[in-house]
């Protein structure tokens, strides 16, 4: 297929344009039919060296090869391997990430299947929110089985679903924001954990790419046949900020819609408390506490329901006891809300124990008397802390 460099003059803002537009090895930066809507974003994507296809030769009806899969890979995304059905929440969680592979798979083929898989998918991680609710979030804080790619849009799911129902969300709009938060990301797949793993600054490219992710992700969506618009709406806005400092169109606080602000907090939240090359882990505490301090007074519902769907002292955050024992919460405390219930992993030599604990806060030999951040020595498997057979 025949490509010329991409000019200036072949984008018109606001229209679809009419061919795809590659990095200069080859690869689909963005798909055929995506519209740039701001003069600062194009200025972002012509400072790089792009191509696109020569007039008339476009391949956008065909599937998009890219060049990070293999022929083997292509064949398997064809006939998905079965997965073995989990024993555990902790397993379902990895299940469900493996699920979200697949989906990925077959959305950058542009199978129109993966409309059901999604709604499949999310259907699961309701019902298993609902019945798991402390190990879900235990496992957000602690348990990273698969990418962080693939982790961070399931976990973002957990969080948004439990913010929707801390909000009242009808059954529909609840969907179409789990929706949104499995597949927002969905435009940076194919680099998102390069760029976690990298120390380096952000290159110029790299950063002009990362901002149009929630165009193209709305796009790769449309060309599997989505149509709720707030599924794809809520994807195009969660990175748009109250002052027009977001991206990628630079909106502001009136026109961004309340289910992109909450994919927006899920995910600063789950990159403030994951380990990644260029940042350090910020207890949950401290998380939240960045988060409610950040709420301007039009957000302050949405974000007061975020926090208290996590609670005080959310399953998975660690802690040091008056008896200097360090522990991980579990789950909230039946004799008062304001105390927890935790399971001590080390004892005040800080020796940890060969089996985890259980202690209740609200005693007071047991109270908490500051948050901790674990050293690598002091992780436990949650299938251990939870009692689950191996």
């Amino acid at each position: 297929m025949n490509k010329i460099k991409l000019d200036r003059e072949d984008i018109i803002l606001g229209k679809p344009m009419p061919w795809n537009i590659y990095r200069s090895d080859g690869s689909i930066l963005l798909k055929k039919g995506l519209r740039i809507t701001s003069e600062k974003n194009l200025d972002r994507l012509l400072q790089g060296e792009l191509l696109r296809d020569a007039d008339n030769e476009s391949n956008a009806d065909q599937p998009a090869q890219s060049t990070q899969k293999s022929t083997a890979e292509a064949a398997q995304t064809d006939k998905p391997q079965p997965l073995k059905k989990p024993d555990n929440p902790f397993e379902w969680i990895n299940y469900f990430s493996l699920q979200l592979q697949q989906i990925y798979q077959n959305i950058e083929n542009e199978k129109s299947a993966s409309v059901d898989q999604i709604y499949k998918l999310l259907e699961n991680i309701q019902k298993l929110n609902s019945a798991y609710h402390n190990q879900f979030l235990y496992a957000v804080h602690t348990y990273y089985p698969q990418n962080y790619s693939l982790m961070q849009p399931v976990y973002s799911a957990l969080l948004c679903d439990l913010t929707a129902v801390t909000l009242d969300y009808d059954e529909q709009k609840r969907t179409s924001l789990l929706a949104a938060a499995l597949t927002s990301n969905i435009g940076m797949y194919s680099y998102q954990d390069t760029l976690n793993n990298q120390v380096s600054p952000l290159t110029e490219a790299q950063r002009e790419e990362l901002q149009l992710h929630p165009y193209q992700s709305v796009q790769m969506l449309k060309s599997i046949n989505v149509n709720d618009d707030l599924w794809l709406s809520s994807i195009a806005g969660h990175h748009e900020r109250n002052d027009g400092s977001g991206y990628p169109a630079q909106i502001t606080t009136n026109t961004i819609k309340n289910e992109s602000k909450i994919i927006s907090l899920a995910d600063s939240y789950l990159a403030m408390i994951s380990k990644r090359s260029y940042s350090d882990t910020v207890p949950p505490k401290i998380a939240l506490q960045s988060i409610y301090t950040s709420a301007s007074d039009e957000d302050q519902t949405m974000y007061l329901a975020f926090i208290k769907s996590l609670g005080i002292f959310p399953p998975g955050t660690y802690v040091k006891l008056a008896n200097n024992e360090i522990s991980v919460v579990t789950r909230q405390s039946e004799k008062s809300t304001l105390h927890c219930v935790v399971s001590s992993i080390c004892n005040e030599k800080n020796e940890k124990f060969n089996i985890p604990v259980e202690r209740d806060t609200s005693e007071k030999e047991f109270s908490i008397t500051e948050f901790h951040t674990p050293e690598e020595n002091m992780e436990v498997d949650p299938v251990v802390i939870w009692g689950y057979k191996k």
